[in-house]
């Protein structure tokens, strides 16, 4: 790989961080929840062309594909865990109902 490649790589990477920030999407739970919600604004056609391309890899597609993975089980991680929050809570204050 190039430097040039190297350097347009991290640049891309910058601009989809500056999108994100931009779209106030700080974590991956903000972006489904942005997803949702609102439109967001489009990202510049030099980073849409150069995500395009590197779709083409199978590599990134499958890159892409873990992302997603990984993503939807943060996201359910996060559910269980506010879940598994709200039993202890519950157990707890059933306990001291039953010491009062």
């Amino acid at each position: 790989m190039e430097i040039n490649e190297i350097e347009r790589g991290k640049n891309i990477i910058t601009d989809i961080s500056n999108f994100n920030k931009n779209a106030g999407i700080t974590s991956v739970v903000d972006l489904s929840t942005k997803r949702s919600g609102q439109r967001q604004p489009e990202l510049p056609e030099d980073v849409m062309a150069a995500l395009k391309q590197l779709s083409k890899d199978p590599l990134n597609e499958v890159a892409a594909l873990n992302y997603q993975r990984i993503s939807q089980d943060n996201m359910l991680a996060k559910t269980a865990a506010s879940n598994t929050s709200k039993a202890l809570k519950d157990v707890t204050m059933s306990i001291i109902s039953t010491f009062r």
